[in-house]
């Protein structure tokens, strides 16, 4: 079984915290695809998520020696790429209101249009319901156990939280989801 984060992430963090690169890579690694996913999740655009999540990382660099090392920095990754999200859509609705010519995109079709169509509608649901109904945590808990595929005690321990904790906003997630989701006929 892997070493747990939290026993192993508090050195790396104060280790940053005085400008050690090395360090700083062994986070990334550790980090950036799981960052990527819940961007990318959040966007359905891998261009985005990419330029998201390396600039978190950046911002992390330039804002090292605030880091404190006791905390989980998942979460705080997290917020910053939510933060930065935030900021390119509201870049994008000023920038489409200034526009003059709007263009009028026509619809293309898919190759197998019934079941990819159906999974990309059903994964747009999920992650539209996960951005609009789930808090902070119980989105974070969703993603990575269910789209990173993570267990419970993997994710409690990146998180600094308890396992049954990680249980509680699974169970949310899901509740929230069914009551969201018309049943299948």
């Amino acid at each position: 079984m892997p070493e747990s984060n939290s026993q192993n992430e508090t050195p790396l963090i104060e280790a940053v915290r005085h400008g050690d690169v090395g360090a700083f890579q062994t986070l990334f690694r550790r980090y950036h695809a799981t960052l990527f996913r819940h961007v990318w999740y959040r966007c359905r655009d891998a261009d985005v998520a990419a330029d998201i999540a390396q600039e978190t990382f950046v911002r992390i660099w330039q804002t090292r020696r605030r880091l404190i090392s006791r905390r989980p920095l998942l979460p705080l990754l997290v917020s910053i790429a939510g933060n930065l999200l935030r900021d390119l859509h509201k870049h994008a609705l000023i920038e489409q209101r200034h526009r003059d010519d709007v263009i009028a995109s026509g619809v293309q079709s898919d190759e197998n249009p019934d079941s990819a169509a159906e999974t990309s509608l059903l994964q747009d649901r999920i992650a539209a319901i996960a951005e609009r109904h789930m808090t902070g945590t119980c989105r974070l808990v969703f993603i990575l156990s269910r789209v990173d595929g993570r267990d419970n005690g993997e994710i409690a321990g990146m998180l600094k939280i308890s396992r049954k904790a990680v249980e509680n906003h699974l169970f949310r997630a899901l509740k929230t989801l069914r009551k969201c989701l018309p049943p299948r006929e």
